[in-house]
Order: C-alpha cells, then structure tokens, then sequence
C-alpha cells in the first residue's frame, strides 16, 4: 500500500515513469512518508524497470553517493531524499558539485505546511530557496482541489524534465506535508502521466511530433503574443495543414477568428480539436482558453525556446524547447492535409462578426482604422494599453496589417505609455497608443520628456473609472466597486496635456470623431497630440 498523502502519491508515479531507478535515503519522520513509497516502488516496479533504494544516514554523504550512481549510470538521474530542516542544508556541497558538472541530482525534501515557517517549530526553515543558486525549487504543495492536483503533477514533471535540459543538472523538489503523515491505504498510484521533453537548438522535429500531428484529426495552432510575423504560419493554414488560431497581440494574419471564437458561443463549441500546438507568448482572450480547457480528450504540445512549462490549457503532454519559427518550417513538408482544418477554416473566415455593442470607443479605432489605410500613413506600431483597450482593439485590429505591441507579459497598467513613448523615440514613423484613463494618469510620467516629438500621437478613452471593473460578476454589488476598487475619478486629461506641452484635442460624442481624428493624425507638430475621448 502507498501513503495517503495525493502530493506524494503524485511525485511517486512520475519518479517511475520519468526513467528514475534509484533513490538514496536519509532517516526522519516528515519524509517518512515519501521513503514509505520509494520503498514500496522497490516492491511493485516491473522486473524490466527495477526501483533501487539505498540508505544513508548523513545527508552530506548521501547526496554524493546519489552523485556517484549517477556518474557510475551514464548520467541518469539519481534522487536523494532528506527530511526537513538542516538536513536539507547538508546536501549543498554535492549540489554544487553536480551544477558545475551537470550532473541530474534530484534532491527530494519534506517540508513543514507553509504556515509553520517562522513559527519557531522544529526542524522548521524556508526551503524553498535554500539549495539556491545550484538548483531551481519546484515546490509540490498538498493540492485540495481537482486543478491543483493537476499542477500538482506539472511541478512534478517539470521538475524532472529540469534535470535534463540544456546538459543537466541538480534540482530541487521541495514537497510540504500536513499532519497526520503517516497512513498508508492507498493501493495504487495516479494515472499521473509525464510530460514528454525534447530538446532542439536548430528546430529539427522530433519524430514523437510529426506522427502526432499527422494521427490528429483536427490539429490546431494557437499563437500567443509575438513581435513579429511568421509567414510560415500562413502557409501551413492555407495548405490545411494545421488550423491556425492567432491572437490579437501576435502580429500574425487572421486574428479575426480568434475574435469570432472569443464573441461566439456557437463557434466554440464546435472547436472540438484533437491536437493543439501552443506557440508564442500571452494571449488576451479568454472564453476561447477556458473552453479548450473543458475538452477531456485534447492532447497540447507546448513548443517554445526558452525554460519553464507553461501549460495554459490544462492539457499538457508533450514540451518541445526549440525555435518555433524554424520548427514549424521544418515540419511544413512532413505534413499531411487535413479535411477537418479545411472545413472550419472556410467556416470561420466566411463567419459574419457582430460587434457585441458599438461604443464610441469601438466606433473611434474603426475610423482610426480607416483613416490610416485610405492616406496610408507611415506608422512605426500601434501600442495598445490592457484591460478594455486590448480586447476592443481584438474586434478592430485584428487583420494583421498593422503591428500591435502590447505590455502582455504581466497584464499590467503600468508602462503602457511609456512602452509607446520608448517606441517614438527610437523611430522617425509615427507611433499610435490607444490607452485608457487610469492606465495614463498612472503612467503619466511618460510624458515628462522633453525629447519626445510629433511622432507620438495618443488616443485616451477616459470613462471616468476601470470600466473592465464592471465586467466582472458579483463585483458591482459591492459598495466599494466604484469609488475604491474601480478608481473612479472626475480628472481630464486637459491639464496634463498643458503641463507637459502636447498638442490637445478632445470628442464628447460620436459626431465629434472624424474632425477630432483627422486633426490626431494629419496636424504637424513638434510635441505629442493627445486626443482624449470622453466615454
């Protein structure tokens, strides 16, 4: 029988199933549950896969004589596991050694429940960085819910996957455990399975990819935030090789359906893909996230260049770290068409999009919009503050014939003024913000540069608050809602354009736009236009 804590049960199944053979142990009660089943993996494993343990008392020792079966194994990873407290500490020399030897050393440590720490307990510090700077942390806290147990398991997996990127190397798995520990009923482990990793510095596919994608029936891409165009993407979609989702922030052609299936229950309902290929950074929407989230039987292939494991849609199985871009143009002729992607690719592009309500704020970037293609202005980027201004820009801008650059990576308000002024000042085109009113008196700072020119022209939607506020359920029955949590506030814009010398124009209604525009973006200047849109 296996303990009855979930966490360990977890990190129990992936150690199997990661390719781990052997453990070295050390002696004490809070990882006593955690030996308990290394111990009964020793019993259970198949005579094919054996599981070794291997006891030893000092921590120190412990940790290179894990070192040593690792280097006597071909540089397999090797577990050591430690109770908490100073026994964790005594393991630092061997990590050290294994970081600059690149030796996949995982050491496992039992922890105190986090609210213990600092409490003056036994055996009690903060682990979670004690083994830093030689090891990363994943910490498996005891999950209590269905979602955490899932990242429960990616914590665990990428904390295997870790000892093996980039040459390897030592980790840390740091696992806090409540009382009462010591219960063993549970007959089997979790179906918890790995994330399959593979590693490509020139983007050569690996072979495990190119047959999942040509098994699926309805493979999917879907491009998070990028800076800038890959026109492989277009040819994968035009031949109905894979359907191609873009966001809004990633620069790419047909973001319109991504809006379609964001605006459309309907839509998303029949996105029912069997296989979706992750690539690029944030995204903005997220009806269209949390659906995907709902389908059991999606199989999500996240490929980026960089470390970590985001798994954005709760359906990870396969990590591939290499330069998207190339990989995908290296997969492009390996390839078969697809029926499935033919058919909802005509579905969505010839699918009519109805603005959910055409508010002075969506009527103003239409005209913006239209403007800038009928006299074809030169224009550096367009640079689009969070909250409402992102996802009204989705239903406007979302062609890829203009670059959007967006402060995505976080979501927040600060700096999105700033972004656009860094912007105007390293290029002579001309730079366009869209930005709402408590994103520019927060950020208005930005404009205290006296070597800001004309080039940089500003649209504020000022509706007196954060209307992205009034958007979210049970919120407005708050009394605080709108004075204290929305900001709401009764300031123009007017004064700060004066301080700081801009040019200033203003729309109370619709009728005032097209003048309003037209002055924003055909008037010669040697300082900024703010053109602020009372909402």
């Amino acid at each position: 029988m296996f303990c009855d804590k979930t966490n360990v049960n977890i990190l129990t199944s992936i150690l199997l199933q990661s390719g781990i053979t052997d453990a070295v142990v050390c002696p004490g009660s809070r990882n006593g549950v955690i030996v308990h089943n290394l111990h009964e993996l020793t019993r259970t494993a198949s005579p094919e896969h054996p599981f070794r343990i291997h006891a030893v008392t000092d921590e120190r020792s412990a940790a290179f004589v894990a070192l040593g079966i690792s280097l006597a194994q071909d540089l397999r990873p090797v577990a050591v596991c430690v109770t908490s407290g100073s026994a964790l500490l005594n393991t630092i020399p061997a990590v050290a050694e294994a970081f600059y030897r690149q030796i996949p050393l995982l050491v496992i440590s039992a922890d105190r429940p986090p609210q213990l720490i600092g409490q003056l307990d036994g055996q009690t510090i903060p682990q979670t960085s004690a083994l830093a700077p030689y090891a990363k942390t994943y910490t498996l806290a005891e999950p209590h819910t269905e979602a955490e147990v899932h990242w429960c398991r990616n914590a665990a997996c990428e904390a295997c996957i870790a000892l093996k990127r980039r040459g390897g190397g030592p980790v840390h798995l740091n696992v806090p455990l409540s009382e009462p520990l010591f219960s063993f009923t549970t007959p089997c482990l979790p179906l918890a399975s790995p994330v399959a990793f593979y590693e490509t510095e020139d983007g050569a596919p690996p072979a495990a990819l190119i047959s999942k994608i040509n098994e699926a029936t309805l493979p999917v891409v879907i491009v998070g935030q990028c800076e800038r165009k890959a026109d492989i993407l277009e040819r994968l979609d035009e031949e109905n090789k894979l359907l191609v989702l873009p966001e809004l922030v990633s620069n790419q052609a047909n973001a319109h359906r991504t809006a379609l299936l964001e605006s459309s229950p309907e839509l998303r309902e029949q996105l029912r893909p069997d296989l979706l290929i992750h690539v690029g950074g944030n995204l903005v929407g997220k009806q269209l996230k949390l659906a995907l989230r709902q389908r059991p039987a999606l199989s999500v292939v996240r490929i980026q260049q960089n470390a970590g494991m985001p798994d954005t849609f709760m359906h990870l199985d396969m990590l591939v770290e290499a330069p998207w871009q190339n990989l995908l143009a290296r997969l492009h002729p390996l390839l078969r068409e697809k029926t499935a992607v033919c058919r909802l690719r005509q579905q969505l592009d010839n699918a009519p999009y109805a603005i959910p309500a055409a508010d002075i704020q969506h009527t103003a970037m239409t005209a913006i919009k239209r403007h800038l293609q009928q006299h074809r202005l030169p224009l550096s980027a367009i640079h689009l503050a969070n909250s409402t201004v992102v996802r009204s820009a989705a239903a406007v801008f979302n062609d890829g014939t203009f670059t959007l650059r967006v402060n995505r990576g976080v979501n927040g308000i600060e700096g999105s003024l700033s972004a656009a002024a860094g912007n105007a000042l390293a290029s002579r085109k001309t730079v366009l913000a869209f930005i709402g009113d408590l994103s520019f008196f927060y950020d208005q700072n930005a404009l205290w540069n006296s070597a800001l020119r004309g080039n940089l022209r500003i649209v504020l939607f000022n509706n007196s608050g954060g209307r992205i506020f009034k958007h979210l359920p049970g919120l407005n029955d708050s009394p605080a809602s709108n004075s204290y949590i929305a900001g709401a506030h009764h300031t123009s814009a007017r004064g700060v354009a004066e301080t700081h010398r801009l040019e200033y124009l203003s729309a109370g209604s619709p009728d005032d736009l097209p003048s309003a525009i037209n002055r924003l973006l055909t008037q010669e200047t040697e300082r900024p236009v703010l053109l602020e849109i009372f909402c």
